[in-house]
């Protein structure tokens, strides 16, 4: 029988793959800072966690990794400076504190905002191999590999790559965790991150090290404690090299317990709010100002001869007036003015400029004349209005109306504007 031969596969490579070889070697030098797109895909990464201002944070959070301060190439590792903070308490300004919040999680490409504790299912241990832990107590990764059930094997192998050589990582620290990590805890680690939601997963596999570092942002604003499966999922992470910032509203305890409170920098507010309402309910608001200032601009540009922004904006006289004066063309030019002014101003100064006073009338509508639903029609809640109005006759609506009416009155502007505007 003849042999076969067993050499190895070669190919010819054409003069432009020659050059292009050559331009790539000498335009993305590892430490010249011009990087083609996956250059350091099969490199080891490090974090090296940044220590920064509260208005830093703010300022790092949209550079890429290449921009930041530290970040470094060397030894076929990279080094990704990135960020690890807890926001605990509030603004005085809730406004202000909710704009933050929307400005950390704002882009959902890179970004996974999570406003429920816990939020990393428990999963059943699986039953390992008795021999996947080495005489060195780590896992062996070739074995973690060939499991029959391991989840990971779609991914490209240098993510596979990643996340395995992590969970080591996370097993083998003395200095991350605030309890000991016993094999049984071990066994739980790996199990968490093998079945981490695909959310994360693709997060990861699409990190391109020295671009856009990928983000997770916390609401934490209950008595509910991390669980211990979200603790590990945090640190994972946190060793990939997300940037993760905790909000905490209420001031209260919840990584300091667990992770060793040298490893995140922690922002401490002017005031601590126990009583905000859950993301749930508080989402739709955040971004509203910004929503109803281009809005209203808008109406105010196309529609503001009518009085169309006026009536949006719950100011239903002035609107009135402007109809009936439309064939002047003065309210036309007026709501053109106007409506440009919107849209040119801050959302802060279209907030200060319509919040008080629409607090204030919204109070009195609602003591004197609650009972036909009459502050309800002026908040622009058209549908409560008419049953305000349709059951007048019972008093029920009268006595709702003195009591939101005061408490219109007692809030604070901030507070009414996004509650019930």
């Amino acid at each position: 029988m003849e042999s076969v031969s067993l050499n190895k596969i070669k190919r010819q490579e054409t003069e432009a793959y020659k050059a292009s070889v050559e331009i790539d070697r000498i335009l993305h030098y590892e430490t010249e800072g011009n990087y083609r797109l996956w250059q350091f895909e099969n490199y080891k990464i490090t974090k090296n966690t940044l220590k920064t201002t509260y208005d830093e944070l703010f300022i790092l959070w949209k550079e890429e990794a290449r921009f930041r301060q530290s970040f470094k190439v060397e030894d076929d590792t990279v080094i990704v400076p990135n960020i690890f903070a807890k926001i605990s308490g509030t603004h005085r300004d809730l406004e202000l504190y909710w704009n933050e919040l929307d400005q950390l999680k704002n882009d959902d490409k890179t970004t996974i905002f999570i406003n429920s504790i816990p939020f990393t299912s428990p999963h059943k241990n699986h039953s390992f191999n008795k021999y996947i832990l080495d005489d060195k107590e780590l896992f062996d990764l070739d074995i973690v590999k060939s499991m029959d059930n391991y989840p990971l094997a779609y991914l490209k192998t240098s993510s596979q790559n990643l996340i395995l050589s992590k969970i080591n990582e996370m097993i083998q620290s003395k200095d991350l965790f605030n309890f000991e990590i016993t094999t049984e805890l071990k066994y739980k680690i790996l199990d968490t991150i093998l079945n981490l939601k695909d959310q994360y997963l693709n997060l990861i596999q699409n990190f391109d090290y020295p671009f856009k570092i990928p983000k997770l942002v916390v609401f934490d604003s209950s008595k509910n404690i991390f669980s211990q499966e979200d603790i590990i999922s945090l640190v994972f992470l946190h060793l990939v090299g997300f940037d993760i910032v905790i909000f905490t509203p209420t001031g209260y305890n919840n990584l300091e317990k667990y992770i060793n409170d040298l490893c995140f920098d922690t922002h401490r507010l002017e005031e601590v709010q126990y009583n905000l309402q859950s993301m749930k309910n508080t989402t739709n608001n955040i971004g509203k100002p910004k929503r109803k200032r281009i809005t209203a601009g808008i109406l105010a540009i196309f529609l503001g001869g009518l009085g169309g922004h006026k009536f949006y904006l719950g100011r239903p006289i002035q609107g009135v007036l402007m109809l009936l004066f439309w064939w002047t063309l003065i309210p036309t030019i007026v709501g053109i003015v106007q409506g440009v002014e919107y849209l040119k101003n801050s959302d802060e100064t279209f907030i200060q400029e319509n919040k008080e006073i629409k607090r204030v009338t919204a109070g009195l509508l609602a003591i004197f004349f609650g009972g036909f639903g009459i502050h309800k029609f002026y908040l622009g809640k058209v549908f409560q209005g008419l049953l305000y109005f349709i059951f007048f006759f019972t008093l029920i609506p009268f006595v709702i109306g003195i009591k939101e009416g005061l408490k219109y009155l007692k809030a604070t502007d901030q507070e009414f504007y996004l509650q019930y505007c």
